[in-house]
């Protein structure tokens, strides 16, 4: 009797497919570290059984069951392929290496798909060489297929076969998107996109830096009109979006920090439930969802993107194997693997362009759709599934800011495929388009560094730092880029123009709601931004804008600024909520809130607020020069900026505020 039975060679496929992933993980953890934010180091840590909450083990123990129950099917696969041949193979031995030789061929198809869709990935053995093509993958995928079925008929599985041929057809093939046309509606579609990091002085109109970079955005913000100078609240995803959409700065909606406890934030956006009170279609779509938990909870019909929750950090972080990777991205990879499919944060595997399918597959052709849409492409580690085209004229012994600079061309094509077709299926024929960053980066870049006005300097001062949201002295930070216009038929409505000024990203529901002629006393008192002007004449002269920091800390004024990295060395101040959601504790969320710095901007100048300083500094914007509060000449400008300041922030403990506050006739909002 053979002792190599069916049965046997199942149990035996199951185990060495498992050990090669093993060993697989192993050889990958070799090339690159474990990210400290990772299931292990989470089970080492001391508070381990508060962060493995329901939620996050539910998340966790669903990954895992996927992956091995694909293995198990994996081994039914290749058991199946030696059933007919095991019948004429009577010697132990030789049926043992035939079904070796069928688990080789197999492994090597997963390490050649591998290499050929995704070359980043660290476990792309064969990039650059015959087997990463479809010269050799097509063969042999036909060949073992072919195995495979020739085993389901010869055992008359004909219901199997029937199974698995459908099988094939849904979860070995990409989604599929079809055309989603827009119809004639009596409403514009509201169309927000962010760009992630976007810097205004890497863009022609700013002439500065790296202009030639994005030729498609270029041209597209050739007609429309530009908002020079304009400013996030506070330069960190959520927080921007957050204050984009209820029109508020940070210390008035509570989310003054990337994953803020939920009962700590105002969810209730009032311009978002006056859209849908007038038949609006609302999506909200992110491709990078670790920092940002903006959902359905918010008020959005829609959320696309990748799941949210502490798994997102956890997996992420080891999920680079190739089994894994060549099924993310397939139909039913959405399913599979929630945390992983369309997420940036899975550089080496996301797809910019089926992520913008995805968006555009979510419109509704029959409503008029606000869709609030943020691209991170730029974002921190800057990977992507193809390998960047090197450009010497771009390194500057600085590594981040060369893979930021080499992004800009990606984020560009993304852009470009976007624009074209949303164009293509008519959702520009009668549009109001809003195009913006969120905030912008720091490299301490020579070019970006403040002066001191006076030499010596009075003091040392820390005036740029990696990142953002770390330095609110340092203004690529802080900066963003503002653009808008209305499009007839796939055409700009308004003629493209430059405005000089001071604008916000608060500004943007309030020109939505005035261009819509809507209103309701719920937004309007709610709302803090300006309708953003669309002459010269009409800007406004007498602006002041607030911008804050996140927590300004040593730990990220690094040129590594891996936010995962830097939580998980502060985990005590985190907690995981049921849900699974990893948040700021409210505890360190007061804690930290007294640790943030805050400015205000006024013409040309800033005044800023840092708590680790016995002294405030007011910045010369248009000479980058950085003056001691005390030591500043103009009594009357001190005067100004220090009371809009103090008025701004008056709920808040500033020390240099002394009650009571004068107002001035500046705009305060």
């Amino acid at each position: 009797m053979n002792k190599v039975s069916l049965k046997r060679t199942y149990f035996r496929s199951v185990a060495i497919l498992i050990l090669s992933m093993v060993l697989v993980f192993d050889f990958r953890s070799a090339l690159q570290p474990i990210p400290s934010l990772s299931l292990l180091n989470i089970l080492a840590h001391e508070r381990a059984a508060e962060y493995l909450t329901i939620g996050a083990i539910f998340d966790l123990v669903y990954f895992v069951v996927v992956v091995l129950a694909l293995h198990f099917v994996w081994a039914y696969l290749i058991t199946i392929s030696c059933a007919p041949w095991f019948e004429k193979l009577r010697n132990d031995n030789q049926r043992t290496i035939f079904w070796l030789i069928i688990v080789v061929l197999h492994l090597f198809l997963v390490l050649a798909l591998n290499s050929y869709l995704y070359p980043t990935s660290l476990l792309s053995i064969f990039r650059n060489t015959g087997f990463a093509s479809l010269w050799f993958i097509l063969p042999l995928t036909l060949a073992l297929t072919s195995l495979f079925y020739f085993g389901l008929i010869k055992r008359q599985r004909n219901i199997q076969i029937l199974v698995y041929s459908v099988a094939f057809l849904f979860l070995l093939t990409p989604p599929v998107f079809f055309d989603n046309p827009d119809k004639d509606k009596e409403q514009p579609d509201v169309i927000l996109i962010g760009l992630d990091g976007l810097r205004p002085d890497h863009l022609q109109y700013s002439r500065q830096h790296l202009a030639d970079k994005m030729p498609t955005l270029n041209r597209f913000l050739k007609d429309t009109v530009i908002y020079d100078r304009s400013y996030t609240t506070l330069p960190r995803t959520f927080v921007a979006w957050h204050s984009l959409l209820k029109s508020q700065y940070p210390h008035q909606h509570g989310g003054r920090f990337n994953i803020p406890h939920p009962t700590l934030v105002d969810k209730n956006i009032a311009p978002l439930n006056l859209l849908k009170q007038h038949g609006y279609h609302t999506i909200y779509a992110l491709d990078e969802r670790r920092f940002n938990h903006i959902d359905t909870d918010y008020g959005f019909d829609t959320v696309v993107g990748p799941a949210i929750g502490i798994g997102d950090q956890l997996i992420t972080g080891v999920s680079d194997i190739p089994i894994i990777n060549i099924l993310t991205n397939l139909s039913f990879g959405r399913y599979f693997f929630p945390f992983l499919y369309l997420n940036r944060a899975q550089g080496k595997t996301y797809d910019p362009i089926m992520f913008n399918e995805e968006v555009i597959n979510t419109l509704s052709p029959d409503k008029p759709n606000f869709l609030a849409l943020h691209l991170c492409m730029l974002h921190w580690p800057y990977t992507s599934k193809d390998f960047i085209e090197v450009k010497n004229d771009l390194w500057n012994n600085n590594y981040p800011y060369f893979m930021y600079a080499s992004l800009l061309q990606r984020l560009d094509s993304q852009f470009e495929q976007l624009i074209t077709e949303l164009e293509r299926q008519g959702y520009l024929d009668n549009a109001l388009v809003y195009l913006f960053s969120d905030h912008g980066d720091g490299f301490r870049l020579d070019k970006d560094a403040l002066k001191p006005a006076k030499l010596p300097p009075p003091m040392e001062l820390r005036v740029s730092s990696w990142g953002h949201g770390t330095n609110i002295l340092d203004q690529t930070q802080s900066e963003i880029l503002l653009a808008y216009n209305a499009f007839k038929n796939g055409e700009p409505v308004h003629p493209g123009v430059t405005l000089n000024g001071l604008f916000s990203i608060t500004d943007i529901m309030p020109s939505i709601l005035n261009t819509l002629d809507m209103s309701s006393p719920a937004a309007s008192e709610s709302m803090q931004g300006h309708v953003l002007p669309m002459t010269q004449s009409e800007v406004s002269e007498n602006r002041a804008i607030f911008v804050d920091s996140s927590l300004p800390s040593k730990a990220v004024d690094t040129s590594q600024v891996n936010e995962t990295s830097i939580i998980y060395r502060s985990m005590e101040h985190y907690e995981v909520t049921d849900e699974g959601h990893l948040v700021m504790s409210p505890k360190a969320y007061k804690e930290f809130s007294q640790q943030k710095q805050r400015s205000v901007y006024i013409d040309n100048w800033q005044l800023a607020y840092i708590p680790t300083i016995k002294d405030m500094v007011i910045v010369n914007i248009e000479k980058k020069q950085w003056h001691l509060y005390s030591q500043f000449p103009d009594e009357l400008l001190k005067q100004r900026l220090m009371s809009m300041l103090c008025h701004h922030y008056q709920s808040l403990d500033i020390h240099f505020c002394e009650p009571p506050q004068h107002q001035t006739n500046l705009t305060s909002q």
